[in-house]
């Protein structure tokens, strides 16, 4: 069995997992782990490296790809933001939470999702920003208001200059409590989408709440939400 989660730009790959057994490194053989996968026409099916008997899956695509991202258990089973750039695993935070990559630009230099912040424990949206031999990250924090522990973030998505970076605010552990849809850019810093929008003149107060931001188009000018009425 398998799971479909992303697509890549271009529109030939489709990223997920699949259900495998093996061996763990320890010579123990398991079963009922997901591999993170990618097919296209060309190449079929491709299981890409995780460590035998952990689980792992690909969340989003850069447009022709090559490079992927998602998360790949630790050893205590939480999940930890990982890239596989141009076949190569690279974990980009390790912490002790369920944390993940999300999405990244056309190019995937930039991936965005969220990591832990050791000092307030929130999971924090973020950004990652490839220096040509690593990923650099960059925690954005939280909305104000937003309890330590309890309260975190997760950033969804980012146009293609990462000039802007949506995603979503809950205030307790549960994403069926409270919760505000958020943008970021360099001079805003992060903010409720609900101002944000009526920042740009755009009065909508009356008829939607953002709840979160899902999607942005390539060039920043357009956001596909979630809200209530």
């Amino acid at each position: 069995m398998a799971s479909a989660w992303g697509l890549s730009g271009d529109g030939s790959t489709l990223t997920g997992f699949y259900w495998y057994q093996g061996v763990d490194e320890g010579g123990t053989p398991f079963s009922g782990r997901a591999r993170p996968s990618s097919w296209s026409q060309a190449t079929g099916l491709v299981g890409h490296e995780v460590i035998p008997g952990r689980s792992a899956r690909i969340n989003g695509s850069n447009f022709d790809g090559s490079i992927l991202c998602g998360w790949e258990e630790n050893s205590f089973g939480q999940w930890q933001p990982t890239v596989w750039r141009n076949g190569t695993k690279i974990r980009l935070s390790e912490n002790d939470s369920f944390v993940e990559a999300e999405q990244l630009t056309a190019d995937g230099d930039t991936v965005v999702g969220h990591s832990l912040n050791t000092f307030t424990l929130n999971r924090e949206p973020t950004v990652w920003t490839w220096n040509g031999a690593s990923y650099d990250e960059q925690r954005l924090g939280v909305l104000p208001g937003t309890p330590a522990i309890t309260g975190f973030g997760i950033a969804t998505c980012v146009s293609d200059d990462a000039s802007i970076i949506g995603g979503v605010n809950f205030y307790s552990f549960s994403p069926g409590g409270p919760a505000d849809g958020f943008l970021w850019t360099a001079d805003t810093g992060l903010v409720k989408a609900d101002d944000f929008v009526a920042d740009l003149g755009l009065d909508i107060a009356d008829e939607v709440h953002i709840r979160s931001v899902n999607a942005i188009s390539a060039d920043g000018s357009t956001i596909a939400i979630d809200g209530l009425h």
